[in-house]
């Protein structure tokens, strides 16, 4: 017994604590940053067009209007320049006659 007296229990090796990430809050922090400046732009473009399109609707509404309604659709030389195929329905084979 006395050979086990002068045994020593060795230290046990000491799991890796876990180490306590600070990356996690700055990183959730960037994208919320981010995502706000995303917004920021735009929320600026869509009020820079509305303010520019209600700067012309007031300063000439008659002209403006009309230069609208002039460039709207298909011009009548391109209309006539597409291309035509005609259709012809072919008899569904219940109603062909029978040979």
């Amino acid at each position: 017994m006395s050979s086990c007296s002068n045994i020593t229990a060795a230290p046990a090796p000491e799991a890796p604590s876990p180490s306590p990430s600070l990356s996690s809050p700055l990183d959730y922090d960037v994208v919320v940053i981010l995502a706000a400046m995303l917004c920021a732009l735009g929320l600026n473009s869509m009020l820079q067009c509305v303010a520019r399109c209600a700067r012309r609707a007031v300063s000439d509404p008659v002209g403006w209007a009309a230069r609208r309604r002039a460039s709207a659709g298909l011009k009548r030389e391109d209309v006539v320049a597409l291309p035509v195929a005609t259709y012809v329905a072919s008899p569904s084979p219940s109603t062909a006659p029978a040979q």
